[in-house]
C-alpha cells in the first residue's frame, strides 16, 4: 500500500459509466437484490407493521404482538434472545449473496480454540419452541397444562474453550463487513492468502465458537425488524445483555466506536474512535477466571496461543481479539461534517447539521451519516453500499487475567483497566501494520483519534 494521503479516493464508475449495462451477469443482479432485501428490512418490516394496521381483522393479531414484545419480552435485556436465533433463516441464500456481493472475505492470523462442542442428550425439558418465550410466559402455560416437562432428545454445548469479545474498528456507516460475516452461517472453502487462512465463511474458520453481534437498543425497538434481527443472533450492546451471553459461554462481535465513529466512515478514511472505549475491557475483567501466573506459566501460554491450544489450567477463559475490517469505509460516499464544518467556518448549515447529528447521538445512541452512494440500475446516487471488496482481518487473542495482586472477584481496578487497554491498542496497531495490504494505496494510515 502506498500511504498517498493527498490522493483523492476514486468515484465508483465500474466499465466508465453510470448506469448498470443491460448485460451484467445474472448472478450479479441476484447479489444486487440479496443486498437491496437486507439493506431495506430496516425500513420495510417496520412499514409493513404501520400498513397491517390498516386491516381491522389482523387488529387482535398485532395488539397480540405487541403486548408479548414490549411488555412481556426482556430477552433482550436478559441476553436471552440469542435463543432466538433461527440458523433456517440464516441459511438463506439472501446472506450468501450479501456476502458475494462486495465480497466480503474473511482472514484468520491465528487458530482460535472452539467455545463449546454440541452433544445431543436426554434430558427432561420443555418443548424446543418455548424457547423463545419469556420465562413469565412460560411459567403462566405451565399453570394452564397447556406445555409441559418430559424427556426429549436435545442438543447440548459443552464447554471446552474460552469465551471471545471480538472488537472490531471501524464502525463504518452500518458495519456491514461484520454483519454480513455473522449474518450468513453457511460453510465456505477455506483458502490461503499469504501466511493468513481465509473463507468467506466465520463458521469454517471459527467452528465451535457461536458470536452474536450486538446493536443498540434503537433497532430492537423497531416493531418486525427486531425480531428479525434477532432471528439472525443479533444481541444486545448493553453490561448486562453481554455478561448474560458470556456466562452462556457463547463468544459477542462489539463495534466500539460507535455513532459517533461512523460520521467518520468517509471513502480512504482510517480514523477510529477508542481511547475513551473501555468499557469492554472492564466486562472481560469482570468474567475472567484466573489471576496472572508466574513467568514459566506465561511461556507456555504463549506457545499455546501460538499452537491454537487452551489448557484450562493455566490460560483464561475469556480473551479479546482485535478485528480490523478493512474497505468498510469505502462502500459508501459520506459527507464528513466533522471535518468540514471546522475548515469552513463560514458554512452555518454544515455546523447545523453537525450540532444536529450529535444531539441525536446523545439522545438515541445512533445518528445519521449524510451518505451518498449507488442504486440497482445506476451508480452516481442512491443508498446502495458500492460493490467494494472487504477484508476482515482477526488478531492473536488477548487473554484477561487479574493483576498487580488483584484477586478473582475484586473490584476491578483502573491500573488494570489502563493495562489491558494500552495493551489491546498496540496490538490493534500492530494487527493494522502486519496487514495493511488489504487496504488501497488510496487509504490512509490508521489513526486513532478520541
Amino acid at each position: 500500500m502506498n500511504n498517498i494521503n493527498s490522493s483523492k479516493y476514486p468515484d465508483y464508475l465500474p466499465n466508465n459509466n453510470n448506469f448498470s449495462p443491460i448485460n451484467t451477469p445474472i448472478h450479479k443482479r441476484i447479489e444486487t437484490f440479496c443486498t437491496l432485501i437486507h439493506t431495506s428490512s430496516i425500513i420495510l418490516l417496520p412499514s409493513l407493521y404501520f400498513y397491517l394496521w390498516t386491516k381491522i381483522k389482523l387488529w387482535p393479531i398485532l395488539i397480540i404482538y405487541v403486548i408479548y414484545s414490549y411488555l412481556l419480552d426482556n430477552t433482550t435485556i436478559t441476553g436471552d434472545s440469542i435463543f432466538r436465533e433461527s440458523f433456517k433463516i440464516k441459511n438463506l441464500f439472501i446472506y450468501k449473496g450479501f456476502i458475494d456481493y462486495f465480497p466480503i472475505i474473511t482472514h484468520r492470523t491465528i487458530k482460535l480454540p472452539p467455545s463449546i462442542k454440541i452433544i445431543s442428550k436426554k434430558l427432561k425439558c420443555l418443548p424446543e419452541w418455548t424457547k423463545f418465550l419469556p420465562k413469565s410466559v412460560k411459567k403462566l402455560l405451565k399453570i394452564l397444562r397447556i406445555i409441559n416437562e418430559r424427556e426429549r432428545i436435545v442438543n447440548y454445548e459443552e464447554h471446552i474453550g474460552p469465551r471471545y469479545m471480538f472488537v472490531c474498528h471501524p464502525h463504518g456507516v452500518i458495519s456491514f463487513g461484520i454483519t454480513g460475516l455473522l449474518c450468513w452461517n453457511g460453510i465456505d472453502k477455506i483458502f490461503q492468502t499469504g501466511k493468513l487462512k481465509s473463507s468467506k465463511s466465520f463458521k469454517s474458520l471459527f467452528n465451535g465458537i457461536p458470536c452474536h453481534l450486538l446493536t443498540l437498543s434503537a433497532q430492537l425497538i423497531l416493531p418486525f425488524y427486531r425480531d428479525y434481527i434477532m432471528s439472525l443472533g443479533v444481541g444486545l450492546v448493553t453490561k448486562k445483555s453481554i455478561l448474560s451471553i458470556l456466562q452462556k459461554w457463547h463468544s459477542v462481535a462489539i463495534v466500539v466506536g460507535g455513532a459517533h465513529e461512523s460520521l467518520l466512515a468517509k471513502p480512504g478514511m482510517n480514523k477510529i474512535v477508542l481511547n475513551k472505549r473501555k468499557g469492554f475491557i472492564k466486562i472481560a475483567l469482570e468474567s475472567c477466571n484466573l489471576e496472572e501466573g508466574n513467568d514459566g506459566d506465561n511461556n507456555i501460554i504463549n506457545d499455546n496461543i501460538q499452537n491454537g491450544k487452551w489448557d484450562e489450567k493455566l490460560m483464561s477463559d475469556i480473551a479479546i481479539v482485535p478485528v480490523y475490517v478493512y474497505g468498510e469505509n469505502n462502500i459508501h460516499n459520506v459527507y464528513n461534517t466533522t471535518e468540514h464544518s471546522i475548515k469552513s467556518k463560514q458554512s452555518r448549515i454544515l455546523r447545523f447539521f453537525l450540532k444536529f447529528q450529535l444531539i441525536l447521538k446523545k439522545f438515541t445512541g445512533f445518528t445519521l451519516p449524510l451518505v451518498n452512494s449507488r442504486s440497482i440500475f445506476n451508480y452516481d446516487f442512491g443508498l446502495l453500499p458500492y460493490r467494494r471488496k472487504i477484508d476482515i482481518v482477526f488478531g492473536e487473542p488477548i487473554y484477561i487475567y487479574r493483576k498487580f495482586g488483584n484477586k478473582v472477584g475484586d473490584k476491578v481496578t483502573n491500573e488494570e483497566i489502563e493495562f489491558y487497554h494500552k495493551l489491546y491498542k498496540d496490538r490493534l496497531i500492530e494487527l493494522w501494520e502486519r496487514n495493511k495490504s488489504f487496504a488501497t494505496e488510496w487509504d490512509e494510515p490508521l489513526q486513532i483519534v478520541e
